[in-house]
């Protein structure tokens, strides 16, 4: 046998000798290996990744040579084609109709309270647009961009402050506001997806959440037009005349970081007792709630949606979830929310099993208190989540596990008596049932007397039996993972849109009066804010490169 062997070995090498075949490289293996089976790895997805960032990575001033001034936002805005189609969600006046004719379309009344959000108020917005030379430039753009036939029908001289009140009172008239509203959601969402945010055919991520995937939200407070209260009085010391200063009815005071809202119809004394406790803070004004999205390069910042509230709507994390609800029937690629503490289980449960992945600081624990447990510097929240029984010889070990924060840990006892929790490292995991989705925190638990139990799966959603509210203290990303603080860390951006609103506008307050007014307001302060992250986006693809061709039709609204 051993003859055989040696034989078929010396014809082994007789053949190596004749035909030298080279020998690949490590490497090279690897590269074919690739190619045949054409694996996806993390590897290559963060270097596809790292690939892209780097070939549009910008220098401090490109960025800067990228900003809009004042002109190039008022044709940003006019060369925008969606803001002909939410002005033909409007109907114009028809034909043989009662009523003087009107001067002006929709979509000028449209691009003019757009306007505002560049110029900072109407009055200003009009001294503007009564300039020939600005508004030959707006007619100019529609002709190139839209329909040339639309700018030669727009009279010379552009439209007035008057004509803009009336165009308020109409629109409060005629209860247009629910029509533009979902016109502007459904054009916010095309934008997204025109700009390559929210796949749906995209593979989903835990563990390093991507922004384009990423929808934040915010309440805003704006300072009010008014600072008075409705029934405030004043005397006039020449007259003597009692007069009633003028209000805005849509301002109240606002709660703000986790304070205690004051009861509905509470009485001065009561008013006043809420707002001198400890820590208290509120705002006053007009709010709204805000959902944003933007891509990882400068001036991309979209607002996919607003809802203006009412003071008698005070529940902001009702409003999110509205808002939320809309935006997940119109774009089926979102897959992370990030929000602040104002979300709970209540809310935070039903987009789990929706297959969402929710990041956001769960409300700390009072201080002191017999259910709470201090983690570093904060005071949490902990609850009994379950115990976990491992055989050792004839009996079980018992694990008993706390939901602290976000996160798991385990209670152990120490030498003194006294119970400490110890941290249950792990990651998250998502089960797609036919209809929702259950979530799991696999940890490993560690123990010297039974060996512990490796892989243990903990349900981070409502599970039927539980007596107490599972996902308030259990997170699918808490605060101890390091993913958390770069996920967590797309939040700012909502309180940076949230600071360009006050800032777009005269002495940093809304200038419009009522509900109906403001809702208008910000409607067409998204469309602005879209339009320019549109025109912005437009310029660094030409820049790039990477601009699809256009085939110079123009765009009709």
């Amino acid at each position: 046998m051993s003859t055989a062997i040696r034989q078929q070995g010396d014809a082994a090498n007789t053949v190596s000798k004749v035909s030298k075949p080279a020998k690949p490289t490590n490497r090279q293996r690897r590269v074919a290996r690739r190619e045949r089976t054409r694996e996806v790895t993390e590897f290559r997805i963060r270097r596809a990744a790292r690939d892209m960032a780097t070939s549009m990575k910008e220098t401090t001033a490109e960025k800067r040579e990228r900003r809009l001034t004042d002109l190039n936002k008022l044709v940003a805005a006019a060369a925008d084609h969606h803001l002909y189609l939410r002005a033909a969600a409007l109907p114009e006046k028809g034909d043989r109709t009662p009523g003087r004719p009107t001067m002006f379309p929709n979509f000028v009344m449209l691009l003019f309270g757009q306007a505002i959000s560049i110029f900072g108020s109407a009055a200003n917005t009009s001294v503007w647009f009564s300039d020939d030379t600005v508004w030959n430039l707006v007619r100019d753009t529609i002709r190139d961009n839209i329909d040339p036939k639309l700018a030669a029908d727009l009279p010379d001289t552009g439209p007035m402050l008057h004509q803009w009140n009336h165009f308020h009172r109409k629109f409060k008239k005629r209860d247009w506001h629910a029509l533009l509203h979902d016109a502007q959601r459904a054009t916010a969402a095309q934008r997204a997806l025109d700009m390559g945010m929210f796949d749906p055919a995209e593979r989903f991520r835990i563990t390093d959440p991507d922004r384009r995937f990423v929808v934040t939200f915010d309440g805003k407070v704006s300072t009010s037009p008014s600072r008075h209260a409705p029934g405030t009085e004043w005397v006039n010391k020449v007259t003597g005349e009692v007069k009633t200063r003028k209000f805005d009815p849509n301002s109240k005071s606002w709660p703000e970081g986790g304070t205690a809202p004051v009861p509905p119809g509470a009485d001065a004394a009561t008013i006043a007792k809420h707002h001198a406790k400890a820590g208290a803070r509120f705002e006053w004004g007009p709010k709204g709630t805000y959902a944003y999205a933007r891509l990882a390069y400068y001036g991309t910042r979209l607002i996919l949606d607003v809802e203006t509230m009412s003071p008698e709507d005070g529940d902001e994390a009702a409003a999110i979830a509205r808002i939320t609800d809309g935006l997940l029937d119109r774009l089926p690629g979102i897959q992370t929310l990030v929000m602040d503490g104002v979300y709970k289980s209540v809310h935070v449960d039903p987009y789990m099993r929706k297959g969402l992945l929710v990041i956001n600081k769960p409300t700390s624990g009072p201080k002191n208190s017999a259910n709470s447990v201090k983690i570093g510097e904060r005071w949490e929240k902990s609850h009994h989540i379950e115990t976990v029984e491992v055989p050792r010889g004839t009996g079980v070990c018992r694990h008993r596990i706390y939901g602290i924060g976000g996160a798991p840990y385990e209670q152990k006892v120490d030498a003194a008596g006294t119970p400490e929790y110890v941290l249950l490292t792990g990651h998250t995991i998502r089960r797609k049932r036919s209809t929702y989705t259950d979530w799991y925190r696999i940890v490993n638990i560690e123990c010297t007397r039974c060996g512990g139990k490796k892989e243990h799966a903990i349900a981070l959603g409502n599970q039927k039996g539980d007596g107490f509210k599972r996902s308030e203290y259990l997170r699918q990303v808490p605060m101890t993972d390091e993913q958390f603080k770069r996920a967590y860390g797309f939040r700012p951006d909502a309180e940076s849109g949230n600071k360009d609103i006050e800032e777009a506008w005269h002495l940093k307050r809304m200038p419009a009066w009522g509900w109906h007014n403001q809702a208008l307001r910000m409607l067409l302060h998204a469309g602005q804010v879209n339009a320019e992250a549109w025109a912005i986006h437009l310029s660094r693809l030409a820049d790039h490169d990477v601009l699809p061709q256009d085939d110079g039709d123009p765009q009709v609204a």
